[in-house]
């Protein structure tokens, strides 16, 4: 019984994991869109409604979400140079809310606290349990739990930050061709961050910010300085101090990009070829661990079996 309550436990802390992981993942509606579709400037999105179950699962995302910032304002010291790196890791994997970093916290906690409880609960049927090891079952669940959204966010920033990388050169054939058609920067950034075929989802979003952060009376080099900070990217970072440089000395816009995509894609075809080189290297193991004892056991097994046999028969 005690074991069905422990996996039930395990399964709904799981699930609220998740639930919260997805309000989180989950970008909320800016106000100023969700006001002109009240007033009818914007149409609604076609289709089939529920309202509902859409009600229903906004509000019991939204009671999940208020537990686990509560659990993140309280259980969690107030230290603002920790929340200041943490919210910088969030904004590097796209969470901008304003409360991500107390729901960040909030699911550590309740991660850990839920991991020590089912190992409490389950780890007393197993075999030559004591105090010892149930202490230390304990350390390593919440330890566990504290490192698992860790590690989560951290690959989180890792793949938006390749997500980047990987559409940075369309993104720039594209700015190209806008600024030699007759294009400012300013509308460069903003054609080119409606492109979403070529810039994709994370790309596009930064470019979307520094648009508005322009449109909203921020100089432009601020804001491209600020997605520096932002992304913190190495090819982002070059591109950045290129348009800036160009803006101060004002040169040619069109050609400092040219010059850019092309040693871009040099650079991408030089990392591509040392990963290819790196190929040989990493084959030896797998060669080594796995199919070099299997061709030796198919060489040499009827040798073994053969002698095996022979030593038997001097043996009797």
């Amino acid at each position: 019984m005690v074991i069905l309550l422990a996996v039930a436990f395990t399964l709904i802390g799981t699930a609220l994991g998740v639930a919260v992981v997805l309000a989180l993942l989950i970008p909320a509606p800016e106000a100023h869109v969700t006001r002109l579709r009240e007033v009818g400037a914007i149409p609604a999105n076609p289709g089939p409604v529920h309202p509902t179950s859409t009600g229903s699962r906004r509000h019991l995302v939204g009671r999940i979400e208020r537990l686990v910032e509560w659990l993140g304002r309280t259980l969690t010291p107030p230290d603002p140079e920790a929340q200041s790196t943490w919210r910088k890791l969030l904004v590097q994997a796209g969470h901008r809310r304003a409360n991500a970093v107390f729901i960040f916290r909030g699911c550590r906690v309740l991660l850990a606290g839920l991991l020590a409880a089912a190992a409490l609960l389950i780890a007393p049927h197993l075999m030559a349990w004591n105090g010892v090891r149930g202490l230390a079952v304990v350390l390593v669940s919440v330890g566990a739990g504290l490192f698992v959204p860790h590690w989560w966010l951290l690959r989180h920033v890792k793949s938006r930050q390749e997500e980047i990388t990987d559409a940075l050169p369309n993104a720039l054939d594209l700015m190209v061709v806008c600024v030699e058609a007759g294009l400012g920067l300013d509308a460069t950034i903003q054609r080119v961050a409606q492109e979403r075929q070529f810039t994709k989802q994370a790309l596009s979003e930064e470019l979307q910010i520094v648009h508005h952060d322009t449109r909203a009376g921020r100089p432009r080099s601020e804001a491209l300085l600020a997605l520096k900070e932002r992304v913190e990217l190495t090819e982002l970072s070059s591109l950045i101090v290129v348009l800036v440089q160009a803006e101060k000395m004002g040169t040619s816009i069109g050609r400092a990009l040219r010059v850019h995509a092309d040693s871009l894609r040099t650079k991408r075809r030089q990392q591509a070829e040392e990963q290819a080189a790196k190929i040989p290297v990493k084959m030896v193991f797998p060669l080594v661990l796995l199919i070099f004892p299997a061709t030796l056991l198919v060489l040499l097994g009827p040798s073994y079996i053969t002698i095996f046999k022979a030593l038997n028969a001097i043996a009797r």
